[in-house]
């Protein structure tokens, strides 16, 4: 028998699309566009975060650079705890 599949979504409220843009930029090699984040969000990933970015940064694991902030080598090593960093 089977069983009727019902699509769910889900809705994400406005921290939870700015956490999700962060987390999936991170995750591409290029990173996050800082323009596009301002455009789609309304205020710079670099004074919101830019206490998460510089300590990232700091530690090595994070780069802002050309409009584009996206993890170091070693970062790619330790995303998920750059990842976490971001999270409210």
């Amino acid at each position: 028998m089977f069983t009727e599949l019902k699509e769910e979504s889900e809705k994400l409220d406005g921290r939870d699309k700015i956490e999700e843009y962060i987390i999936l930029g991170l995750r591409m090699t290029e990173g996050i566009d800082t323009a596009d984040f301002k455009s789609r969000f309304g205020f710079l990933v670099e004074e919101r975060y830019k206490n998460v970015i510089d300590k990232n940064i700091a530690n090595g694991l994070l780069k802002l650079s050309g409009g584009k902030l996206y993890l170091t080598e070693r970062g790619l090593d330790l995303a998920n705890s750059v990842m976490v960093d971001f999270l409210d």
